[in-house]
């Protein structure tokens, strides 16, 4: 058990594992159902990559606007609303699994996802001593990778052979279940603000902060990089093989996530940047792998090395719940939320854009050498000691 016994037996972190466990399932098989509903209405990777930049939408707009409220609301009662209004979401676009209801539910989705985080991180830092993040971050990873396995399989099994509105509705009442569990976490002091925010505070936050503002393109690229499998795997590869390629990084990041957690190697700048390296140069290898012998146990391998690299995020995680004061503790969280999500849609679109224009490989090469040059000049930045060592 090592670092991880402590950490579940936290009364907050193992009741925030809990309802991850329940909700996350749900979500994946949910998404899964919504990316598949999109490419069969387009027939391209482009209306599955349209899911991902739909649920960017009002990431901003709840990390500038609703995140002023939100930082003084109760951290019990909003995580179980937020859970609700998920389930409310999934079960009107179950009645109506057309591409716009998928579009619409994906973007409201965004923002209750959006803020749920936030709020999560927030409760973290305020209630969890500072030796159990970090495990609990690395067990909240594994749930979150092992959830996209199970419900990325699930969700296109059950939509493939049952139908979308079967998928939209385990997710509606994952919600529900996740709900539950998270009514039964223990009332925390909330740290009310001596003046209410502005909306961009929390991007004001991160660029005073050193380490949070090197640190903050870490998580863009990599949440990048691991929407590539599921966004390209259509295109990539035979129907037969799609559920397994989109599978392949999220079974590879359970691992990653596993080892990370009993280590110390994100707990620092240098050695997140260099984790940043390892995508960067999987990503690059995974192209020219991929060129050379397009397959799918091609793609599976690459993508499970994809999800094996992409760990750098806990560390980002981390540094962002360790560095953030209370009284803005889910606002600047929600900041690094929905710009990660914003990007990342917009890569999906991008990516999708240049595999459908291109190819495959071609989208895997290019993020490999975004990610590749971003890790190199920050570890520069690094070695020149103009950031901080510690994450």
């Amino acid at each position: 058990m090592s670092r991880y016994g402590p950490a579940l037996r936290s009364p907050i972190g193992a009741r925030l594992l809990a309802s991850q466990s329940i909700s996350e399932l749900g979500d994946f098989i949910g998404i899964t159902a919504l990316v598949l509903l999109a490419y069969a209405d387009t027939g391209s990777a482009l209306g599955a990559a349209a899911v991902y930049g739909a649920n960017a939408l009002l990431k901003v707009a709840t990390a500038t606007w609703g995140s002023t409220v939100l930082d003084g609301l109760p951290r019990r009662a909003a995580l179980a609303g937020l859970s609700l209004g998920g389930a409310a979401i999934m079960a009107t676009v179950a009645l109506f699994p057309t591409l716009v209801a998928a579009l619409i539910a994906a973007a409201l989705l965004g923002a209750c996802r959006t803020a749920f985080l936030g709020i999560q991180s927030a409760l973290l830092g305020e209630s969890v001593t500072s030796e159990l993040r970090g495990p609990l971050l690395a067990l909240g990873g594994t749930i979150n990778q092992a959830a996209q396995v199970a419900g990325i399989l699930g969700g296109a099994a059950v939509t493939l052979t049952v139908g979308v509105r079967t998928a939209l509705l385990i997710d509606a009442v994952t919600f529900v279940l996740a709900a539950l569990v998270l009514f039964s976490l223990p009332v925390t002091p909330r740290h009310a603000a001596s003046a209410r925010p502005r909306p961009l505070d929390g991007v004001r936050a991160v660029l005073r902060e050193p380490t949070l503002r090197v640190l903050a393109p870490v998580a863009w690229m990599c949440m990048v990089a691991s929407l590539l499998p599921e966004t390209l795997a259509a295109d990539a590869v035979s129907p037969v093989w799609v559920p397994a390629v989109m599978a392949a990084s999220p079974f590879g990041g359970v691992v990653g996530c596993l080892i990370a957690g009993r280590t110390t190697v994100l707990d620092s700048v240098p050695g997140i940047f260099r984790a940043q390296t390892l995508l960067g140069t999987v990503l690059i290898g995974g192209a020219l792998v991929g060129w050379l012998a397009p397959s799918g146990p091609t793609f599976v391998a690459v993508n499970f090395c994809i999800g094996l690299a992409a760990v750098a995020m806990l560390g980002v995680q981390g540094a962002f719940i360790r560095h953030s004061p209370a009284v803005q503790a889910v606002q600047i969280n929600i900041t690094m939320v929905a710009s990660v999500g914003v990007l990342e849609g917009v890569g999906a679109v991008l990516a999708g854009a240049v595999a459908a224009i291109l190819s495959v490989p071609v989208a895997y090469l290019l993020v490999g050498l975004l990610v590749l040059v971003m890790s190199l000049s920050a570890l520069r930045t690094v070695a020149t000691a103009r950031v901080p060592q510690p994450a």
